[in-house]
């Protein structure tokens, strides 16, 4: 009868070993859902661009530096590119568009992430009722 308990904790002790290291592997196998390898970072500081890896979870840059041994559900090879921070077009005529493309896809092709409307005086007010017009289309 003991000899049987002593088998039977050791394959419970097993399993659960064997459990906890298949969890750990999973957990560890991907470190990033995106990585740009090898890109010329040009961070917005002011400082000279310097080539680094840019590691991604979700929608945020987790980490930014030697990332060679990083795993990552999708590799995008930047060798020779920038890679930059969304800029700012600081005094655009989207206001007049952006109903027929609300995306400013036009916009985010060239990077552009932020636009500002109104320099001219002519920004919609109220701002609110403005968002959600474009909200809805």
């Amino acid at each position: 009868m003991k000899h049987t308990s002593i088998a039977i904790q050791t394959r419970t002790v097993s399993f659960a070993l064997f459990t906890v290291l298949f969890c750990a592997s999973a957990a560890i196998a991907q470190d990033f859902d995106i990585v740009i390898r090898d890109g010329r970072i040009v961070d917005g500081s002011g400082n000279p661009w310097y080539e680094a890896d840019v590691g991604i979870r979700g929608d945020r840059i987790a980490e930014i530096g030697d990332l060679s041994d990083a795993k990552a559900q999708h590799t995008i090879d930047a060798r020779g590119l920038v890679v930059a921070p969304g800029f700012i077009d600081p005094h655009t005529h989207a206001l007049n568009g952006i109903f027929d493309v609300p995306n400013a896809e036009s916009s985010l092709l060239q990077g552009v992430t932020t636009l500002t409307e109104g320099n001219d005086g002519s920004s919609p007010f109220p701002v609110a009722a403005h968002y959600a017009e474009v909200e809805a289309k």
